[in-house]
């Protein structure tokens, strides 16, 4: 490791260090961090007042609130793109 690589990951590191002090989001997705300003309780609530989850087995009323939420911001056309982009980020 030369001595620009070193000065480099301790600038990185002191960098990372000081945004974790001050809460800033490193390595999160934009639409992560808009999914942290909605009410998961308030969702909830809606869910169980019409019986949303009703007969779900494995995708859930959230699961897909945030499947149709993804695909709204990202500009999808059809459930084979909203797939393929999904599948593309994993």
């Amino acid at each position: 490791m030369s001595f620009f690589d070193f000065n480099f990951l301790l600038l990185f590191w002191r960098h990372a260090a000081a945004c974790q002090l001050a809460r800033i989001n490193l390595c999160r997705t934009v639409f992560s961090q808009l999914v942290d300003f909605l009410s998961t309780y308030q969702f909830q609530i809606c869910v169980d007042r019409y019986q949303g989850n009703r007969y779900v087995k494995d995708f859930s009323c959230w699961d897909q609130f945030l499947c149709l939420a993804f695909a709204q911001l990202t500009y999808r056309e059809s459930l084979r793109d909203i797939e393929a982009c999904l599948q593309h980020s994993n």
